[in-house]
């Protein structure tokens, strides 16, 4: 697979949901995230903007989100930029900002309350994004609703500013 020319790939991770077989995201050093069909050993489209290497990528798995027809990518970088992706659509449909440094790492995941998990808890179940950053700040950030990126700018700020004061709050060591 050759698609990031003389960029170093700084990032490899296959999509494990069991509809998207064969499916790999690879990220570069300068920024561009490609998406590749393993089995046809082809790329099948790029994700531009990133400003700075990538340095995280994860899956967001549609079989466990409840929200018909969403397939997404969420991305980090030494930019300091969160960027969540809409694959169907090929765009960058959110991008989160409260990070004061390089983004290291992140993972996604869908909470539901304990012994749930039925049809009648769809509506309760949260995606979750925990981002890690060299500032020494683990954030943890609601994903929301895939929509167009103009959209979601106010409501990734809102999100961002009570996640770090509630960061704040819970990230107090605990002297018992």
């Amino acid at each position: 697979l050759n698609g990031h020319g003389s960029s170093p790939v700084q990032m490899v991770v296959f999509d494990k949901d069991s509809g998207s077989v064969g499916r790999l995201a690879s990220g570069g050093a300068d920024g561009v995230v490609i998406l590749w069909d393993v089995i046809a050993e082809t790329g099948l489209f790029r994700l531009l903007g990133h400003r700075g290497p990538v340095t995280g990528i994860t899956f967001l798995r549609p079989s466990g989100s409840y929200v018909s027809g969403v397939d997404g990518l969420v991305t980090s970088g030494s930019d300091g930029l969160v960027k969540v992706w809409d694959l169907n659509g090929q765009c960058c449909v959110q991008t989160l900002t409260g990070h004061r440094g390089s983004v290291g790492c992140l993972d996604c995941s869908i909470l539901r309350r304990p012994g749930g998990g039925g049809v009648e808890d769809r509506g309760k179940a949260k995606w979750r994004l925990v981002t890690g950053c060299a500032d020494g700040q683990v954030r943890v950030w609601s994903v929301e609703h895939l929509k167009p990126e103009s959209d979601a700018k106010k409501t990734q700020t809102e999100t961002s500013e009570s996640n770090d004061a509630a960061a704040a709050d819970d990230n107090q060591p605990n002297d018992g």
